[in-house]
């Protein structure tokens, strides 16, 4: 007999602790105690582990003896905890041992043996082994040389890396290796000068620039100290290279000035932080005027982490106030500040919707999906809270100006917050009060201030002696006193405006020689907006020290209005790139922007930015808006999409109302494709109406058309009113002599009535319509042979005006009367319908067949059915139409071609989902919950029935609240919940019996009767549960199978007969046939 191979095991312990044993995760070991000593053991598995010395070592404080009870309880959950302990761990009474023999692959000892190779590409090997600290969770005294070793071993490698390619002369490959040993060791001051060089060697100063600024703030904020000689002097030779006249920006910036007045503040932050650290994620909110200091608090904050938690990794990102931003930026920015944990290519392929770099990492990795249906959306949520939380070390997430917060980042925080309850997680956000908050900023406060996950802190303007403390050391001595007053009334107490007086100030003095004398104070509003006069005076001079050329582009980069990046600055510029390089470094060096993320910059305050765009005339506003738009439609030509709506705006402040108009229009279109997008859909073309209504030569047929597109939008989501609006707009605009066009008008103008369900309305629009559209054109009557284009429009739209009137008849039970219209308009459908209108109507024949036999299938419905099926077979425009789709897996459904309509239901849900079509969502979602139930899947059923509930409600359909509540009481039968069967199943009824007579809903009401009649009947409640069974037989109702319709109508009987027994009998008989087939 041979001897069985041992199972392969594979052990990470850089970056997070991961086991694979014989190809399956082992994820029983949760404890970071637990881990700690399983990774000692790895570690040290050459030699036998004394438990004397195991226990001295994990419990240095404890006595001897409950030192060996701790390990001893420790060795035994591990023991549980590991999917063979007998063949990984040798232990006795006196020592403990990881087994020698058994061949394990450990990332820690991979590492090393690559490290120690000469060849680039093995070098390059270890250093993506290195996905983090050894085991960062563990804060253990005996693990911290051993991790400081590793962390400098994989510095030493990046940096022969770095040496390697720069002398194969890869630059872009000694590039990567400079960045990645920043990340890796940010307070490394010659690895950024090292990035600095090779990016000047590459030809690249704007990128050397920003990594000397990156290092310099760096420096200030973490050691408040400036660069060191080297580094300053790198920095002056790449501004001087090439260059003969010397920089007029004067003195670099001071380093920041102590924090004052916010002692209470930063105490109650701390013991924020330390509840978050110990329990649950949690959130705070630090709510202000502008220059108020909240920022500042949340930066003092991540610092104070830094030095008493140096394991967490704290990033910060920013909302920005423009319109047309694309949405996760701020998790963007958080996802590029550090580097990914280890993430399957699931995760990875979500995550490359924000990074897209990651498919160039990754050339072997999927590009994502359309993000198209919420189920895909859940899954990019999920991926994003693995890529920040993956490694389970505590995080500080900073995230400035919430008000101007895109709605989707503000949906994936709330889900962030509750996607480990156990996470080491604080996120931090800064509120400016006075700004208009997005809706759904309202909506993760309200919900986080439900479940107490979130404090709120208001930020005050500092008292009249903190103001004076601040003030002495911008100026660089002790106020004097005559000043302090003055001062204090000018600025309230509010910290930006403290520092702005007394720099223009100082900068007064240094230009007259006399000291400042407290004539720019004065009494400043307290409103955020607008910026009181003085202290816009104050910024307006802070400015004026700028040189011309620095001005200039500080206005440039004000008119891009969000965080803006060099490529876009100097596109826009039209200028040498060393001379916007110069321009933008002495801005940074005058503080008046700083480095944002891995290649842009903001401004240092926002009203700062204010002031630098108020202060353009308005033509040089026009002027550098359209430089602006130019140079985004250049950098972004293959995917314009996604920045169309900032072009339009441009455009539009640059007074081009013809490209701003297409430009919104494509946003619009582009919005339309994205899962709940559709208010911004909305808003782009109302910009687009508003500038064609202003425009002076304003083209009708334009303006129709975008209106009509609006009342599209606004029709599919729900918002009838004003659709009508639209439609209405529309047709005032058109052409009377476009007959046609105006017919349909009204055919959409008719719908939006039938929606609201108000039939003779809508049946009067389609009359209007019809008579609008006047006689078929003369010698082409229906049968004949049509002759051209615009005689075959005319009666296509003929066809759609009769399917709509035939539909109408449908929704109010009048089958006959529809059938009798469809007779009468079958020669033109032959002669004259398009693919899809010729599906339309053999679904609608189906259908009113199908109605008069009251719902039920018989061979003559089947028949159309299958002509519908032809009809869509060969019409590729027809499969493609979701209305189309979702009739066909309807009318499958009551056909009990269940697996079929699934199929087909799904598809026209997607299709639904990407056109924010939300009737149609509605309906699919419900009778998707039909096929799911008869399906006997609880859990599907009641995923569609949570979600029918908010939309149908949104959207005023209870008749679709009423499957939904029906489906919620068959799922509370099956749960044993009575009182909850009781509760959806009369809630049901109740909609139902709302709704006017015929409507073809109210046959389905066995989606609610069944449950009911089950919970009477279990109650013993004879008299009740028959009157369900009455009503379950109605003429009025669905049809149901014989196993079901023949007991219930003799236990009618055996009861009107007064046999009880047998009434119950035939009761039960008919429950027990309707679990069968899933009816119950």
């Amino acid at each position: 007999m041979q001897d069985t191979a041992p199972t392969p095991l594979h052990v990470e312990l850089l970056g997070n602790l991961r086991i694979i044993y014989g190809g399956a995760p082992v994820t029983a070991i949760h404890s970071p105690r637990l881990q700690a000593l399983l990774a000692y053991l790895i570690l040290h598995r050459a030699a036998p582990q004394a438990r004397r010395h195991l226990a001295y070592l994990f419990w240095p404080d404890s006595s001897e003896g409950q030192a060996r009870t701790n390990l001893r309880h420790l060795l035994h959950d591990l023991q549980h905890a590991l999917p063979d302990d007998e063949t990984l761990l040798t232990t006795d009474s006196q020592t403990v041992q990881w087994q020698p023999t058994l061949p394990v692959t450990l990332d820690v000892a991979e590492f090393e043996r690559a490290a120690a190779a000469t060849a680039r590409a093995e070098l390059e090997g270890a250093v993506a082994l290195y996905r983090g600290a050894l085991l960062p969770g563990c804060y253990d005294d005996w693990i911290r040389p051993e991790r400081e070793r590793l962390h400098r071993l994989c510095a030493s490698t990046l940096e022969r890396l770095i040496a390697l390619a720069e002398a194969e002369h890869d630059l872009a490959g000694a590039i990567a290796g400079a960045e990645h040993l920043v990340r890796h060791d940010p307070m490394h001051e010659a690895a950024y000068r090292t990035l600095m060089r090779l990016h000047g060697l590459n030809g690249d100063r704007a990128a050397a620039l920003h990594v000397y600024h990156r290092c310099a703030s760096m420096l200030r904020r973490e050691l408040g100290v400036p660069p060191d000689a080297a580094t300053l002097a790198l920095h002056q030779d790449l501004l001087t290279a090439d260059v003969d006249d010397a920089d007029p920006a004067g003195r670099p910036a001071p380093d920041r000035y102590p924090l004052v007045g916010r002692a209470a503040d930063c105490a109650l932050l701390h013991a924020i932080w330390r509840s978050a650290r110990a329990s649950n994620p949690q959130m705070v909110v630090l709510t202000g005027d502008a220059g108020i200091g909240k920022s500042r608090l949340a930066e003092e904050l991540a610092a104070w982490v830094s030095r008493h938690d140096p394991a967490t990794l704290t990033v910060t990102a920013r909302g920005y106030a423009a319109e047309g931003d694309l949405p996760y930026a701020p998790v963007a920015s958080w996802l590029r500040a550090r580097p990914l944990p280890a993430l399957d290519n699931v995760w990875l392929t979500e995550i490359a919707r924000l990074l897209p770099e990651l498919l160039t990492a990754h050339p072997a990795l999927p590009s994502p999906e359309p993000l198209q249906q919420a189920w895909q959306r859940h899954r990019l949520f999920e991926a994003l809270a693995r890529a920040l939380l993956g490694d389970r070390r505590p995080r500080l997430l900073i995230l400035d100006d919430l008000q101007w917060c895109d709605r989707d980042t503000l949906a994936w925080l709330h889900y962030l917050l509750r996607f480990d309850p156990a996470a080491p997680l604080l996120l931090a956000g800064t509120l400016r009060t006075g700004e208009s908050a997005p809706p759904g900023l309202a909506t993760l406060l309200d919900g986080l201030r439900r479940d107490s996950l979130v404090a709120e802190l208001e930020v005050g303007p500092l008292d009249a002696t903190a103001t004076t403390a601040l003030a002495g050391h911008v100026a660089g001595h002790p106020l004097d006193a005559e000043l302090a007053e003055p001062l204090f009334r000018g600025s309230e107490g509010n910290p930006l405006f403290v520092v702005e007086m007394i720099q223009a100030g100082l900068a007064q003095q240094s230009r007259t020689g006399e000291r400042w004398s407290g004539e720019h104070a004065g009494t400043a509003g307290t409103s955020a907006q607008p910026l009181p006069a003085r202290v816009r005076q104050v910024l307006e001079r802070r400015l004026a020290q700028l040189s011309p050329a620095a001005l200039e582009l500080a206005e440039l980069a004000a008119t891009i209005g969000r965080r803006f990046d060099f490529a876009c600055l100097h596109a826009a510029a039209d200028a040498p790139e060393a001379d916007v390089v110069r321009q933008l470094d002495e801005l940074w060096r005058r503080r008046i922007v700083r480095e944002h993320g891995a290649d842009g910059y903001d401004f240092s305050h926002d009203k700062l930015r204010e002031t630098a765009y108020q202060g353009l005339s308005a033509a040089r506003r026009r002027l550098l808006h359209r430089r602006v738009a130019g140079a985004l439609e250049s950098l972004h030509a293959g995917a314009l999409d996604g920045v169309s709506g900032q072009i339009g705006r441009h455009y539009e402040q640059a007074g081009l109302a013809a490209p701003a108009i297409t430009y919104y229009c494509r946003a619009a279109q582009a919005s339309q494709q994205v899962y709940d997008a559709r208010e911004d859909a909305i808003t782009f073309y109302r910009r687009a109406l508003a500038l064609l209504g202003e425009a002076p030569h304003n083209d009708p047929a334009t303006a129709a058309h975008v209106w009509e597109l609006l009342g599209d939008v606004l029709h599919l989501t729900a918002q009838y009113e004003p659709a009508r609006e639209a439609f209405q707009h529309a047709l005032s605009l058109l052409d009377t002599a476009d007959k046609v066009t105006q017919a349909d008008l009204y055919r959409k103008l008719g719908n939006t009535w039938r929606e609201e369900r108000s039939y003779a309305m809508a049946r009067q629009v389609y009359d209007a319509g019809l008579q609008w559209l006047g006689e078929p054109p003369a010698g082409h009557a229906a049968g004949q042979d049509h002759a051209d284009t615009s005689e075959r429009r005319w009666w296509q739209r003929w066809i759609d005006l009769q399917l709509e009137i035939v539909q109408t008849h449908y929704w109010i039970g009048e089958s006959r009367q529809a059938l009798a219209a469809m007779n009468a308009m079958r020669a033109a459908v032959d002669h004259y319908a398009g693919a899809v209108q010729r599906v339309h109507f053999f679904m609608q024949y189906a259908t009113l067949q199908w109605q008069q036999e009251r719902f039920a299938p018989t061979p003559q419905t089947e028949a159309y059915l299958r002509e519908a099926q032809r009809a869509l077979v060969d019409s590729p425009e027809a499969q493609q139409t979701p209305s189309v789709i979702f009739r066909l897996g309807f009318l499958l459904l009551w056909h009990d071609m269940l697996a079929a309509a699934e199929t087909k239901i799904l598809a026209a849900l997607a299709w639904a989902e990407r056109s924010i079509d939300l009737t149609l969502l509605v309906r699919c979602l419900v009778y998707l919950g039909v096929v799911y139930r008869r399906q006997d899947r609880p859990d599907d059923v009641r995923a569609c029935a949570a979600r029918t509930l908010e939309l149908a409600t949104a959207a005023h359909m209870p008749e679709y609240v009423a499957t939904a509540r029906a489906n919620l009481a068959w799922l509370a039968w099956r749960a044993g919940d009575l009182a909850a069967v009781d509760d959806h199943g009369r809630a049901a009824l109740a909609l139902w019996a709302e709704l006017e007579p015929g409507h073809p809903s109210t046959p389905y009401q066995w989606t609610a009767l069944w449950p009911l009649l089950a919970a009477e009947a279990s109650r013993g409640a004879l008299q009740q549960a028959v009157v369900c069974a009455r009503t379950l037989l109605l003429p009025t109702q669905q049809r149901l199978p014989a196993a079901l319709a023949d007991p219930l109508a003799r236990a009618v009987d055996a009861h009107r007969a007064g046999d009880l027994p047998s009434a119950q009998q035939w009761l039960q008989q008919a429950l027990d046939a309707a679990a069968r087939q899933h009816y119950l």
